[in-house]
């Protein structure tokens, strides 16, 4: 699979449906989509398994590149800590993904805006040793205390909010952080040894797991409103021969 179709659906106020639609293109040689178990669809809806879009098998830690067509990305941060991620289409939210909760307690969300063209998310083991609050943010990388995913732009833009605030080595302390698409309507984006995990469950995404070299970096459930109309699919568009 080299062009995958995403769907979302959703309820604006008043209850009035809306939908809209993202293409996921990675190019032989620039990374690997496949499903697990192994039985993809030729073209259509994806039902149920784990899609996985990631790094080349070798070399271990070769990049993942992709171009995203329809939408950007955006990442919220309120004293310091990340809060979600989004895919939305100009100002509208189509899907967002929160990173704190009562559930997720032992882990916390940093953004970094080291440069221009680079973001890197950063999640910390607080139940870990070693993660004592003065390594939250400048401490060394730490297999067991935190794990980080550099994301390059290399088509496209970075963005922020009007209230938004950065420390030191780029941290991001307030503010909106959002990734957009170029004149031409592309977003290309490289990460190196990443691994993406997007569960499927009748035909709608009900998780997404982000790995790097290191381990995990963020593990998100979308909750299920496929009842009320509303969800995101995926879709094969295009496979290789």
């Amino acid at each position: 699979m080299d062009k995958l179709l995403i769907g979302f659906t959703a309820l604006r106020p008043g209850q009035l449906p809306a939908s809209h639609d993202v293409t996921l293109s990675v190019a032989p040689g620039e990374g690997q989509a496949l499903l697990d178990p192994n039985e993809p669809p030729t073209l259509g809806t994806i039902t149920r398994g784990r899609l996985v879009i990631a790094s080349e098998s070798f070399p271990r830690f070769a990049p993942l590149t992709f171009t995203l067509t329809g939408a950007d990305l955006c990442f919220t941060v309120r004293r310091r800590r990340l809060l979600s991620f989004a895919v939305r289409d100009r100002d509208e939210d189509f899907l967002r993904l929160h990173c704190s909760s009562l559930w997720k307690a032992a882990y916390l969300h940093r953004l970094f805006l080291p440069f221009k063209k680079r973001v890197v998310v950063t999640r910390v083991n607080l139940a870990a040793g070693g993660c004592g609050a003065a390594s939250l943010d400048f401490g060394p990388p730490d297999v067991e205390c935190r794990s980080a995913l550099q994301i390059d732009v290399l088509q496209g833009e970075i963005g922020v909010s009007p209230d938004f605030a950065k420390g030191l080595k780029g941290l991001v302390q307030d503010g909106k952080v959002e990734l957009r698409r170029d004149a031409q309507g592309e977003l290309k984006l490289q990460m190196h040894g990443a691994r993406m995990e997007w569960e499927l469950a009748r035909g709608v995404l009900v998780g997404l797991r982000v790995h790097d070299s290191r381990g995990t970096v963020a593990n998100l459930s979308v909750l299920d409103h496929s009842g009320a109309g509303v969800g995101t699919t995926v879709s094969v568009l295009d496979t290789l021969a």
